[in-house]
């Protein structure tokens, strides 16, 4: 596999792509339903109010220089065009870092981190706790380009470890992910691990041997009883809410005729996803994201035309092999775990966690659901920062 040259890259969707979207939002043909709270998808009262506000207050142009305030560039890796942002960190020796996004949100999930991250004296921190911040579009999401074929995490590590040694030079980097940047990450240690210093992780999918992702199974031997506990509280979320995963991995095109045809259903879509895996303890729905946020993420795969490729993802998974680590296989380089209380995926008591991978750091956070970049960055930040400094010290 190879890798072309990067070529810079800058947002710039035509007003005539944003027109349409917007009429379509204006003219959609709302119906009557019952009302009531979010257990049959997201309430009337708050989609109509996103709506509202997504064509009388929201700004894409404004979020879109946002974005472009950090280097961007697209590089073909593989026979697919991959973006990414790469902002140079202050420090005398700042480490690579690489930041993995899921679905259904984008590289903007990170975007507010960048700064901090790269340039931590800007903020009162530490020159030497900055990082060279490298945040990829993941193929076939955003201003990735679209896939020819269906990419799973495995391929998806490949490429991005060609991004990060022969397309930027990086002899070794650190790596953080969650929801499928975590998977991403996981394999890119197991296939990669020369070249890799440290995974961040805020969700451990990827299991030993008989401990398959919400089987309810611990794997082979004993198992605590708070093992015990959290492998039926995963079983029962995946009954509960992994529909849509068994239908993007079945059906990815048949519904995504409908989906990329409305505006207000691929917000919709989306939308319930953000809401329904956020940590709504104490928190109405109208508190867990500002509408800037979950529009800007809804904005870039209507912009991009890439919900389709970015949803083969849920099939290609299932095609690369088992979901589980072979018998005896672990993950051996430093991985920092950071222990969100997610609703959708709850998080592995830590000795789980260690019977497959090297555990360096573990932080049990006070709150936070599936996405903290979103949710609580700051202590998201946080513990990256410290990640660092454990793996300094080593």
């Amino acid at each position: 596999m190879q890798a072309g040259l990067s070529v810079p890259f800058e947002i710039a969707v035509p007003q005539a792509k944003l027109d349409r979207i917007m009429q379509r939002v204006r003219s959609y043909e709302w119906f009557d339903a019952p009302a009531g709270g979010s257990d049959v998808g997201v309430p009337p009262g708050y989609m109509r109010d996103l709506c509202e506000y997504w064509t009388h207050t929201y700004d894409w142009r404004e979020h879109e220089h946002e974005l472009n305030r950090y280097p961007q560039f697209r590089v073909e890796i593989g026979g697919d065009r991959i973006h990414y942002i790469h902002e140079r960190g202050s420090g005398r020796k700042p480490s690579p870092l690489i930041l993995l996004h899921g679905w259904p949100v984008t590289h903007a999930a990170f975007a507010r981190m960048v700064e901090q991250l790269a340039h931590p004296e800007r903020f009162g921190g530490d020159p030497d706790d900055g990082f060279d911040v490298v945040v990829p579009s993941m193929p076939g999401f955003g201003f990735s380009d679209r896939l020819s074929r269906p990419l799973g995490p495995r391929a998806t590590a490949d490429r991005l470890d060609l991004l990060m040694t022969e397309v930027l030079g990086y002899e070794d980097y650190v790596i953080h992910g969650g929801d499928w940047g975590g998977l991403v990450a996981e394999w890119m240690g197991l296939r990669h691990g020369r070249h890799v210093t440290g995974i961040h992780l805020n969700l451990a999918f990827y299991r030993h041997d008989g401990a398959a992702f919400g089987s309810g199974q611990t794997g082979p031997g004993p198992a605590t009883p708070a093992e015990l506990a959290w492998a039926e509280s995963e079983r029962a979320a995946f009954e509960r809410e992994f529909a849509y995963f068994r239908l993007q991995a079945d059906d990815p095109l048949t519904v995504s005729y409908a989906i990329m045809d409305s505006p207000v259903g691929q917000a919709a879509w989306m939308v319930d996803k953000l809401l329904l895996w956020a940590d709504r303890r104490d928190r109405d729905l109208k508190d867990l994201f500002n509408m800037d946020t979950a529009l800007t993420e809804v904005m870039i795969y209507l912009v991009t035309g890439t919900f389709y490729t970015a949803a083969t993802i849920y099939r290609a998974i299932s095609q690369e092999g088992p979901i589980t680590f072979d018998p005896g296989q672990r993950i051996e380089v430093p991985v920092g775990f950071a222990a969100f209380p997610d609703p959708h995926c709850p998080p592995p008591p830590r000795e789980f966690v260690e019977k497959s991978r090297t555990v360096v750091q573990w932080t049990d956070m006070p709150r936070g659901g599936h996405f903290p970049s979103l949710e609580e960055p700051a202590l998201l930040l946080e513990d990256l920062r410290q990640f660092g400094r454990t793996l300094r010290r080593r």
